[in-house]
Formats: structure tokens, C-alpha cells, sequence
């Protein structure tokens, strides 16, 4: 059976979405691919959540699509998510998809680009 192709890739030239590197990145990568997948196979879906001022890591979600697209996001990497990390990724979900992939793409190059300069 052919490998299924993945429409959404990070290019070398993309900033982190952590800025710890390593596996950590690797598993947030994956987690944004997954909520973007899973948009894909969900787009009707409205999911809602609530975050807190001055308090990063603790993301409630308010509805079962928010739920269901918080699982599948943790199931991408075995259910190791931390709150940061899924709150982090959350944010790049939900600008890659008001976005689009290609110009998400193209911010994600542009803020590695900036950070060097």
C-alpha cells in the first residue's frame, strides 16, 4: 500500500513553533499537522475554547468539537502533550487555518528571517 502524502509540511527555512528544538518541535509540528488533518476531515467543526490572562498552559475547551480536536492533536505524538505545548500549537492550528497553509508557510519563514536580522 502506497504512504499516504501529507499535504502539510514545515520548509528548513520555518521558525520554530517552541523554540526548543529537537523532539519537542518535532512534536509540535506534528500536532499542528494533525489539528489541520483533522480540520480537514471536520469542516464544519467549531471548535471552542477559553484561555486566561497572563497564564500560558491552561487551555479549556468549551465544546466536543474543541475536545475532539484536542485528542486527535495529542494522539499525533502518543499523548505526551503539555498545556504549553498544546496551547502553543492550538495558536498555530488556528492561524494556519484562518490563514491557509501556504501563507502560514510564509509567516512561520518570514519570523525565522526577522529573528536573524
Amino acid at each position: 500500500m502506497a504512504k499516504k502524502m501529507n499535504k502539510y509540511k514545515y520548509t528548513e527555512k520555518c521558525d520554530e513553533i517552541s523554540g526548543f528544538g529537537g523532539s519537542y518541535e518535532e512534536g509540535c509540528r506534528k500536532m499542528v499537522i494533525a489539528g489541520l488533518e483533522w480540520f480537514d476531515a471536520h469542516p464544519d467543526a467549531d471548535p471552542k475554547f477559553h484561555v486566561f490572562k497572563n497564564l500560558f498552559g491552561l487551555m479549556v475547551e468549551d465544546n466536543e468539537d474543541a475536545e475532539s480536536l484536542t485528542k486527535h492533536m495529542n494522539t499525533a505524538i502518543n499523548g505526551g502533550a503539555t498545556g504549553a505545548m498544546m496551547q502553543a500549537c492550538m495558536d498555530h492550528v488556528m492561524l494556519a487555518k484562518h490563514h491557509g497553509w501556504d501563507e502560514y508557510i510564509e509567516m512561520m519563514e518570514k519570523r525565522k528571517n526577522d529573528i536573524k536580522t
